[in-house]
């Protein structure tokens, strides 16, 4: 037997669908592992219609690069113009990289300590997932040898998606 709907007006609720990830940052060090995860990021980030983002971090010099400037003097000042001239110039190129495949890619350099600043980084920009190149290492020397990566798992509250 078919029954009518009841009598009166009816209410359509609108279908909320929530993005599962809205800001993608991926860490670009330069590394041979750092390409296979920018491809991945701009992919991943293009299938779910997600914010791109890049950060580079320049780790401070070491301390007995200070023994540079009694040879030369400013020479410490010139390492650190050059490495931050290295990591625009790779930002660049993955910039064109994610422009190929129609996505726009926003970067950040920062100073500081490597795992540190990509954590600051992540909270700063809000992003729900983090996209890094990993290094194949046999199993005992992935034990012995603790990896950015790893330390990063520990610190961070959002998703990682390591990347061969």
């Amino acid at each position: 037997m078919c029954t009518s709907p009841p009598a009166g007006p009816t209410i359509e609720t609108p279908k909320r669908v929530e993005k599962m990830f809205k800001r993608i940052l991926m860490a670009c060090d330069g590394s041979a592992e750092s390409g296979p995860a920018l491809h991945t990021g701009i992919h991943l980030a293009k299938a779910l219609n997600a914010e791109l983002r890049a950060v580079s971090v320049q780790e401070k010099l070491p301390v007995y690069a200070t023994y540079v400037d009694v040879g030369m003097p400013g020479g410490t000042v010139i390492l650190r113009q050059d490495a931050a001239k290295y990591y625009r110039e790779l930002q660049a190129i993955a910039q064109q990289t994610a422009l190929r495949e129609g996505m726009v890619l926003l970067t950040e350099l920062v100073e500081g300590e490597e795992v540190q600043e990509i954590v600051e980084c992540v909270q700063r920009t809000r992003s729900d997932r983090l996209v890094v190149g990993i290094p194949r290492h046999s199993w005992l020397l992935s034990r012995l040898w603790n990896h950015t990566t790893h330390d990063l798992s520990q610190r961070m509250g959002s998703s990682i998606l390591p990347v061969h």
